[in-house]
């Protein structure tokens, strides 16, 4: 064992909550060695401070260098969501271990893929870690479900018009009354460039603000989401939510619908030059 070529590798995310520091990552990883009959302190050490879901790690792509490069024969983690949170990078590193002829040992999870249990774990081991994974998103979802019911703001910068008091949006005393001249203005015959120019707002915050339900009360929630590959894209119609009567509204539905009819029918116009 004394020839054997040793990699630690420790990570921690970067607001660590939660979770054992690097230095205590490797200690535990040092002594396992003591224990199996290495020799610790010739071992490697290879950190990341980053989340687990970030496959552009530094440190994880010098580890994965040192695996193609057959530069290691042991690779040791306290527990395999240090490699990865995500099952298809974590599959990724075992296929290229597997393939190069290292092992792998996790101490936590007591996993040592020498032994052909150790093989079988590290694998179902990896599908709980997603299972877990994904049960947590869903949990923050219903989470912010949940928030969106009850009429609270869910983030991000609060609409023009309105501020984000005690985690509610509440009209702005000034901004308000410059959406409901907005909304008057447009049905009186303003163009919406003239009412970008005349009020000092951007042409598309203009179209944004006419055409949002926000401003009669309505949250509208869930319009993006985040996908399996971590990008934020719009989602489907389908599963867009509209809870009415979430916050105080700006402008009367009236108003709100008799300005949706005049922008339907003037998409070729002259209010939308």
């Amino acid at each position: 064992m004394d020839s054997q070529r040793i990699a630690i590798y420790v990570r921690v995310s970067t607001d660590m909550q939660g979770e054992e520091s690097i230095e205590n990552q490797i200690e535990r990883c040092k002594q396992y060695l003591q224990f199996k009959g290495f020799k610790p302190n010739t071992a490697e050490v290879i950190s990341d401070i980053a989340s687990g879901a970030d496959d552009g790690r530094k440190g994880l792509s010098q580890l994965m260098e040192k695996i193609n490069n057959k530069e290691i024969d042991v690779l040791i983690v306290t527990e395999l969501s240090r490699l990865s949170r995500k099952i298809k990078t974590l599959i990724n590193i075992i296929e290229a271990v597997k393939s190069n002829d290292i092992v792998i040992i996790s101490v936590i999870q007591n996993i040592d893929t020498a032994t052909p249990m150790g093989k079988a774990m590290i694998l179902m081991t990896g599908l709980f870690a997603e299972l877990e994974r994904d049960n947590l998103k869903q949990r923050v979802k219903n989470t912010m479900d949940t928030k969106a019911r009850n009429g609270n703001h869910t983030g991000g910068v609060a609409p023009y018009g309105y501020d984000v008091i005690n985690k509610e949006l509440v009209p702005n005393p000034e901004k308000s009354e410059i959406v409901k001249k907005l909304f008057n203005d447009f049905i009186l015959g303003v163009s919406l460039s003239d009412l970008a120019r005349n009020y000092g707002i951007r042409l598309t915050t203009v179209r944004r603000i006419l055409a949002s339900l926000t401003y009669i009360g309505t949250k509208v929630y869930g319009t993006r989401i985040v996908n399996n590959d971590g990008k934020v894209i719009y989602a489907d119609p389908e599963n867009i939510k509209y809870i009415p009567n979430a916050h105080p509204p700006i402008v009367d539905e009236e108003t709100f619908y008799t300005v949706q009819k005049m922008l339907n029918e003037s998409v070729d116009k002259w209010h939308l030059r």
